[in-house]
């Protein structure tokens, strides 16, 4: 990440353009790959009223992690823990799966009845008490986040909100609200489901560009501050070919800011703007103002790229490249420089949290590796037995 001053008038605060660039090598993976992953992970869960898993011990088991799921959600957790189960014990170890289907029902005269789709509504808890011990530093720097983040964002398209996604670190629980039926996803306006204008998975599958919109809400804590933040705005743009996935996020709507709260727990904004040149509800809007109409107009800027490898390259190197980048226009004041400095201390991770996170990685690769082992040699013994007549 690089900043770089920008020519500001005399008076105010220096602005500064900021850039960042991340580059890394995640092994061969097709650019669809995680598009359609989505899309079939919402298909399976879109049906999964329909089906039951009754494998007694897999469905104990995801119960007894999980006591908060229903059946319905029961009947899509089990056969996923029974077809990756070491992947599924590290799952485990993180937190607990708190919802994941919410059939939708309406109520006529004394009879209710189920409607002809369902919220995908996934809502994840991590618990840093049961990876304490495995990933301690990781486990305190999640503890010590505390109020710092809260926000809800909707996800639009032509029609209405497609999707929700919230977040709360004080509680450590997210959340993603999407709902289906069996041939898409159903946008939906002022509380009803527009079914008319569902976006089939096909369709989804087959198109070469997705334009979507997103406004958030969010409330930052920062030394007890409150710091609301309403209607910030962002245009999202998804272009795929052969061997190329590309995501363009444009923030580019000033939201409405407003601050309450009290420093430290006991000085209140008002004092705080007794000492400042100008209050600080006017400073937060001014940032955002910045943030969201500089940048030659294109806001505040984040782009990622899954690019496949050529066909002609050496094994070794035939690896997927997966491009991050980030640029913005920001001014540099009292607003900014708290904010870093909460950043710096509570979200970015030190040396020994960055070795936790490695650790983490690498046990899921060891897990997912084992577990496709296993389905290997089930298969191989499968087809074994087919070919003598054993079984």
């Amino acid at each position: 990440m690089k900043a770089r001053p920008l020519v500001h008038k005399s008076s105010g605060s220096p602005l500064y353009h900021l850039d960042g660039d991340f580059n890394v090598a995640i092994g061969k993976v097709s650019s669809d790959g995680p598009h359609n992953a989505l899309l079939d992970i919402l298909q399976v869960l879109s049906t999964a009223n329909t089906r039951i898993y009754t494998a007694t011990d897999h469905r104990t088991k995801a119960g007894e992690v999980n006591p908060l799921l229903g059946t319905e959600d029961i009947n899509v957790v089990a056969p996923l823990w029974a077809s990756y189960p070491n992947t599924g014990d590290i799952f485990a170890k993180l937190g607990q799966i708190e919802n994941l289907i919410q059939k939708q029902k309406v109520a006529v005269g004394n009879q209710t009845y189920s409607q002809p789709y369902q919220e995908v509504s996934v809502a994840v808890k991590l618990e840093p008490k049961k990876f304490k011990s495995p990933y301690p530093k990781l486990a305190h720097q999640i503890e010590k986040l505390g109020e710092v983040l809260k926000f809800t964002l909707d996800i639009n398209d032509e029609y209405g909100r497609v999707a929700q996604i919230k977040l709360d670190t004080h509680t450590l629980r997210g959340e993603i609200n999407i709902l289906v039926n069996e041939t898409g996803v159903i946008p939906v306006k002022n509380g009803v489901a527009l079914v008319a204008n569902v976006r089939t998975y096909s369709s989804l599958r087959a198109e070469p560009e997705i334009h979507l919109t997103t406004n958030m809400d969010a409330q930052v804590e920062i030394l007890g501050m409150i710091y609301n933040i309403e209607g910030l705005g962002s245009k999202i743009n998804y272009r795929q070919t052969p061997t190329l996935a590309n995501l363009d996020i444009n923030v580019v709507g000033v939201p409405k800011a407003t601050v309450e709260g009290a420093a430290l727990g006991f000085v209140p904004p008002s004092v705080l703007n007794f000492f400042l040149p100008t209050n600080i509800d006017e400073m937060m809007h001014e940032f955002f103002t910045v943030a969201c109409e500089g940048n030659a107009g294109e806001g505040i800027v984040f782009n990622a790229q899954l690019e496949e490898p050529p066909l002609k390259v050496p094994a070794a190197s035939n690896s997927s490249n997966l491009r991050l980048h980030l640029s913005s226009e920001t001014k540099s004041g009292f607003f900014v420089r708290i904010a870093m400095g909460v950043v710096n201390q509570k979200l970015i991770p030190d040396e020994g949290t960055s070795k936790d996170i490695k650790r983490l990685v690498d046990d899921f690769q060891q897990a997912f590796r084992q577990d496709l082992n296993g389905f290997s040699e089930l298969v191989a013994r499968s087809n074994a037995n087919a070919v003598y007549g054993l079984k």
